[in-house]
């Protein structure tokens, strides 16, 4: 698994590295002559640059949280607070996108149990995946709200789903439904799911993934509220509708 990794890693990161070398060398050649083709090549480094450190980043979370020396530090938190800084973070996005973000809280003042730095990687990763495959005007919806053992937490969008073929593979490490459905600055890592896997595994929590093309996704997680009385979690044998 580590040698399929490490070559799934290198694969992913040798595009982006050529493509900006090509650009890179196009623009030292033009930048005088050419304003337009100038500013294009200034355009793929920056969006492949991007990608990169989003890929870096997303590599050095998955470590992280595949890491069963690390135990999670639960402690209380405010579900407002929580999702505040996911607002922070993903609302100037969805607004650059024309999406609306919606936050939902049920009770208002609801405080919750869990490791702040694992629940913000899954809410992160969450929100993004659904604001990235969210056309313009759609909405994506965060809701935090009280479970019997716990708590449930719910990202929801309108966006173009997942066809059903590959609903059992979408928290597979780089894993893309569609690596054609977008270009290949803006497409995602393919981890961000994986991240979530292994950072529910890490908190005892179960996941839910239901989706119908063209209509949207939506992503349930249900966290235990006491890691010592929590059940086994069943992302081993992910549930997905």
């Amino acid at each position: 698994m580590k040698t399929d990794f490490v070559a799934n890693a290198s694969h992913e990161l040798r595009t982006p590295i050529a493509a900006i070398k090509l650009a890179f060398e196009t623009l030292s050649d033009v930048y005088q002559d050419d304003p337009q083709q100038t500013a294009r090549c200034i355009d793929i480094i920056g969006g492949h640059l991007k990608r990169l450190e989003d890929m870096l980043q997303d590599l050095l979370d998955l470590s992280r949280v595949e890491n069963a020396e690390i135990k999670p530090e639960i402690q209380p938190l405010a579900a407002g607070e929580i999702l505040a800084g996911i607002e922070q973070t993903q609302g100037p996005i969805a607004q650059t996108k024309n999406i609306t973000l919606q936050l939902q809280i049920e009770p208002p003042g609801l405080m919750i149990q869990s490791d702040p730095r694992l629940l913000q990687l899954i809410l992160k990763n969450l929100v993004e995946n659904a604001i990235k495959y969210t056309p313009s005007g759609g909405r994506v919806t965060v809701r935090l709200t009280e479970h019997e053992k716990g708590f449930k937490l719910v990202v929801s969008d309108t966006g173009i789903g997942i066809p059903p073929q590959h609903l059992d593979r979408v928290f597979e490490r780089f894993y893309q439904v569609d690596s054609a459905r977008s270009s290949s600055s803006g497409r995602g890592t393919g981890l961000g799911l994986a991240i979530v896997k292994h950072a529910l595994h890490a908190l005892q929590g179960q996941v839910k993934l239901e989706s119908t093309v063209g209509r949207g996704t939506t992503v349930t997680c249900l966290l235990p509220g006491d890691l010592s009385k929590a059940p086994q979690s069943f992302l081993d044998h992910q549930q997905v509708v």
